[in-house]
């Protein structure tokens, strides 16, 4: 399994320079170049750390190594912006998030006002039970 991560790193890596020497300043145009690229950067990475550190690739249990492999998962987006197949969910996807976004205000509104609220009824209705070896406190007066 090594030595496939280790070839499919070095192809991604080759694959990508090449991209950049081909496109030159129109790589950085394509968000999916920029992808590529940076995951290609993150892999050429944890090779890196793993040779630095002589530990293997496989069953690492530093998360920072952890997190690294996840990037490759990442490439599989790739498939996914740029097939015609998936016209129809890319669609849905715009539109929930330019929702979202018209909506953030008063998300941002609610939240505020159940924030205060949360506190308003914590200093109305909140006390501390009363036991024989606490001294009985109302309100939160004397905690301080």
């Amino acid at each position: 399994m090594g030595s496939i991560d280790l070839a499919l790193t070095f192809v991604l890596f080759v694959e990508t320079v090449f991209r950049v020497i081909v496109h030159r300043k129109e790589f950085i145009k394509s968000g999916t170049n920029i992808m590529d690229a940076t995951i290609a950067l993150l892999n050429l990475t944890e090779l890196l750390m793993c040779a630095a550190t002589h530990t293997s690739l496989i069953n690492n249990p530093n998360p920072v190594y952890q997190l690294l492999r996840g990037t490759k998962v990442t490439r599989i987006l790739r498939l996914y912006f740029q097939s015609s197949f998936f016209k129809f969910e890319r669609q849905i996807i715009r539109i929930f998030m330019s929702t979202l976004r018209r909506m953030l205000w008063f998300l941002m509104m609610w939240i505020f006002i159940v924030l205060v609220e949360a506190v308003i009824a914590m200093v109305l209705f909140g006390y501390k039970a009363r036991t024989d070896s606490q001294p009985h406190y109302t309100n939160f007066e004397g905690i301080y």
